[in-house]
């Protein structure tokens, strides 16, 4: 009786080591089958329309345009198209050799739902659209991947989720004014305190306002001139001006005057052209850098806070409005007078004296 029930305890045993083995195999191997593009007859030169979205509802759209990608929500500014057509390009490489899952109740633990992922990718072109879903990493350089309308999952190498940014600013050159600071010879702002003139000297800057027995610390210039001639946008606006924007009635301007080398035109008189040469030649036998550089300028209106607390601003000598961050604003916004003062210590209320 007693070997009748260890056979029976050992067929049992087997039968749930046969068991679990195969739920582990369904639930974390990948298996191998036929080495099959994920988007059939896929050309990255067809997508004529990209859009990332994230699973906060985040998303953005970017569409072809000739030779460029641009934001059609931002009058069409030209984003980083090298970056959208390596994210093409990968998705072009993605197989269907390392099947993850088959069963929909493995979407969730994987992240590829439908309206639950961690990025969704739609690809438009004449033909038609395409989604991807984004899950988990499955490893080193491997995410989960899901095509909609799919059940299978499959594990991709090459893109991962995080590379598949919602911000407009990962896909755009930021940079919406950018000029050497040792270029700028005059700073002229205006904020709710008044107009503030500051002047580069021979040997440091100074305070056009102030009074009698005031003294300018130098040192609040870095920050103006830091910001006035390096500014970050978060993304662009468009072309035409809104009227939340504020900038009829703008809270802040900057006036920057700066040099920067001109081009001598070119004339065919040899005579004029070494008449010239001769005026530019100083006492030292070299060039004299007065007469080949120019001023020029331009002036940033900074306009009142959005509903998010960024601010909106313009530079006379670019097309597009910008979003900044309110820091940028905050720097010129809380400038008065006597912040522009240096204040000796009193030394006069000492113990004893």
């Amino acid at each position: 009786m007693l070997k009748r029930t260890n056979i029976i305890l050992t067929v049992l045993l087997i039968a749930q080591i046969v068991i679990a083995s195969g739920l582990a195999l369904t639930s974390n191997s990948t298996t191998v089958v036929s080495d099959e593009p994920l988007l059939a007859d896929f050309s990255s030169e067809s997508v004529i329309e990209m859009i990332i979205q994230d699973d906060l509802d985040n998303q953005v759209r970017f569409v072809r345009s000739d030779d460029s990608w641009v934001l059609p929500s931002a009058d069409d500014f030209l984003v980083n198209s090298i970056q959208v057509e390596d994210v093409l390009t990968k998705v072009g490489t993605f197989k269907t050799n390392r099947l993850i899952a088959t069963n929909p109740t493995s979407h969730t633990r994987l992240e590829v739902q439908d309206e639950d992922f961690r990025r969704k990718l739609t690809l438009i072109s004449d033909e038609g659209s395409e989604e991807i879903l984004f899950g988990t990493d499955g490893g080193v350089n491997t995410t989960h991947t899901r095509r909609a309308g799919d059940n299978n999952v499959y594990l991709t190498t090459g893109l991962n989720s995080w590379e598949l940014q919602t911000q407009i600013s990962s896909w755009i050159d930021t940079a919406y004014v950018d000029i050497e600071q040792d270029s700028v010879t005059r700073l002229i702002m205006t904020n709710a305190s008044g107009t503030f003139e500051f002047e580069r000297g021979e040997v440091d800057w100074a305070y056009l306002g102030l009074g009698e027995d005031e003294v300018f610390d130098t040192s609040k210039i870095s920050s103006l001139l830091r910001n006035a001639t390096t500014v970050r946008m978060i993304q662009p606006l468009g072309l035409e001006a809104q009227d939340d924007y504020g900038l009829d009635e703008p809270e802040i301007t900057i006036q920057v005057f700066y040099e920067e080398p001109v081009e001598t035109e070119d004339t065919d008189d040899e005579e004029a052209a070494d008449s010239e040469d001769e005026e530019a030649v100083n006492a030292d036998g070299n060039k004299d850098a007065e007469l080949e550089r120019g001023e020029r300028s331009y002036t940033l209106t900074i306009g009142k806070p959005l509903s998010n607390g960024e601010y909106v601003i313009k530079a006379d000598n670019k097309e597009y409005y910008v979003q900044v961050r309110s820091s940028f604003a905050a720097t010129f916004r809380d400038v008065d007078h006597n912040a522009l003062l240096f204040v000796q210590a009193d030394d006069s209320n000492t113990d004893g004296n």
